[in-house]
């Protein structure tokens, strides 16, 4: 019998989640600072999009379908009320929104405003003019002070104006750039961290650069001290005016004005712990791994004071359960997976002081850890797929997104992206929560926000026809909302010169 056209198939009211699943399995970083432990592989990064390809296999829906906590069954269009072949004029001033030129091997680069609807969002795209190896290149994370954007990939940091994209400076490194903190200071400073171009013996990620990221100068220059263990790895995070450098089995502080140093952390001797990652902002945070030689290895986070490396408080989880991640650092969340079984994982939200606030109920409805990303050795606070305020905690996975009440640990609601590969939550401010739905091979993408029981979401950005295809080949990871616009990147660039894809891309209000 030939089937209905999929946009006609009646939708399901039934909940995603499943009340017997067993917890979802959890990729873990391989690495462990001080003793190399047997662990599965990571899978490749791809962002929070990465299993979207198998999706494609199915139809899509027409519809998005939201499935809220007794409110019933909505459907939300993606495009607007207008007529197809209605076409507004193209936003002035957006001086990336089309690139003068060809690009390497792929023809001319797409005008994204060209053919915009009426209540669609203006955009902007911006290209990387590097001339990269073959492979792929990791994008590292979101930086914004002023009316800037800027990013560090490869070997350069690279500054676009926020409103529309165009570059404004670029500070090249002697190096491939191999971490950076999530954060700069509150004046605009940063560090990112790159290898050793000639090391004699063998590749470290030691060289720290601070830069100003107002005006692309670049300051202080420092090699990162030797330690026990290893410095191919090397992760950074700042907290106002300190940097904190891990690698090895220590971490570093630098004050980033001046580069001077502060103070150094390794062994705690309450259980043999040593430093395996390190989380910045509201706080200066460092993530221990304990007893890795023992038959019951564990670990712990603690705050450290940014200024002398006191610790404030110590918080170790109850068995031997490690602390992975950092969903979130004012209000803090992390992550907990067995020590002898990575694919077992759970949140954890923690008080001012280190005590334990709640375990949100997150086994039962199958999400993964980070999203569905992995952990190919990035950051602690490089975990997509997560939101929080003071009272909440959105988590997402494919299509799914849900909400957990961090005084209870209970979920709020729970909604599904019928038709679309994924929904990741973008910011929860009190009991709204703001989504960024995915675009699909079809469809532009959708900036929505959820109101305090789910329900039908409202529309904020109605993402612009003619960045469709850009938009959906990004498979966007990197996300930020800020002051009515989004700003999305993909988690790797890749060098072959027949693939020309965005490195960001900018949705916005625009005129109809």
């Amino acid at each position: 019998m030939t089937q209905p056209p999929e946009q006609h198939r009646p939708p399901s009211a039934q909940p995603w989640y499943d009340h017997a699943q067993a917890p979802a399995p959890v990729v873990e970083n391989p690495y462990t600072l001080g003793a190399r432990r047997q662990q599965p592989p990571p899978p490749p990064r791809g962002g929070f999009l990465r299993s979207r390809l198998a999706a494609a296999i199915g139809g899509f829906v027409a519809a998005l379908l939201v499935v809220g906590a007794g409110a019933g069954v909505y459907a939300l269009n993606s495009g607007t009320d207008t007529p197809d072949n209605a076409v507004a004029k193209p936003t002035p001033g957006t001086g990336s929104s089309a690139s003068p030129g060809a690009s390497a091997g792929t023809g001319k680069r797409p005008d994204v405003n060209a053919g915009r609807k009426p209540g669609e969002a203006a955009a902007w795209a911006a290209w990387s003019q590097t001339d990269l190896p073959r492979g792929n290149h990791l994008l590292h994370d979101l930086w914004f002070v002023g009316d800037l954007v800027v990013q560090a990939a490869y070997k350069e940091v690279v500054a676009y104006k926020v409103a529309d994209g165009s570059e404004v400076w670029s500070v090249p490194l002697p190096a491939k750039v191999c971490d950076t903190p999530v954060n700069p200071t509150p004046d605009g400073k940063v560090v990112v961290a790159y290898a050793n171009a000639n090391g004699d013996s063998g590749v470290k990620c030691n060289q720290l650069q601070m830069i100003d990221l107002k005006s692309g100068k670049t300051g202080w220059h420092r090699v990162l001290p030797d330690s026990p263990g290893s410095t191919i790895i090397t992760h950074l995070a700042i907290s106002g005016d300190t940097l904190l450098a891990g690698a090895g089995m220590s971490a570093s502080a630098f004050q980033v004005t001046d580069g001077r140093q502060l103070f150094t952390t390794g062994k705690d001797n309450p259980g043999a712990c040593y430093p395996h990652d390190v989380a910045g902002g509201a706080k200066l945070l460092q993530i221990d791994w304990c007893a890795l030689s023992s038959d019951h290895p564990y670990g712990q986070i603690k705050e450290l004071d940014p200024r002398t490396g006191k610790v404030k408080w110590r918080y170790r989880p109850q068995g031997d359960w490690k602390v992975g991640k950092v969903l979130s650092v004012e209000p803090l969340v992390v992550t907990e997976t067995l020590s002898k079984n990575v694919l077992t994982w759970r949140a954890v939200a923690l008080n001012a002081n280190g005590t334990r606030r709640s375990v949100p109920d997150i086994a039962k409805y199958k999400f993964d850890h980070c999203g569905g990303a992995g952990d190919a050795g990035e950051g602690a606070q490089n975990c997509p797929g997560a939101a929080a305020d003071a009272t909440g905690l959105a988590l997402s996975q494919g299509n799914k997104l849900a909400v957990f009440d961090l005084a209870n640990g209970k979920l709020r609601w729970a909604v599904k992206a019928d038709g679309r590969f994924a929904v990741a939550p973008l910011r929860v401010a009190g009991p709204s929560v703001i989504a960024y739905v995915a675009a699909t091979p079809s469809k532009p993408g959708l900036t929505v926000e959820f109101g305090p029981k789910g329900g039908n979401p409202k529309k904020l950005l109605n993402h612009a026809t003619p960045a469709q295809k850009v938009e959906y080949d990004m498979m966007a990871s990197k996300m930020a909302y800020r002051d009515k616009r989004l700003i999305i990147a993909p988690s790797l660039l890749d060098g072959d010169d027949k693939v020309d894809k965005a490195r960001m891309l900018s949705f916005a209000p625009g005129p109809s």
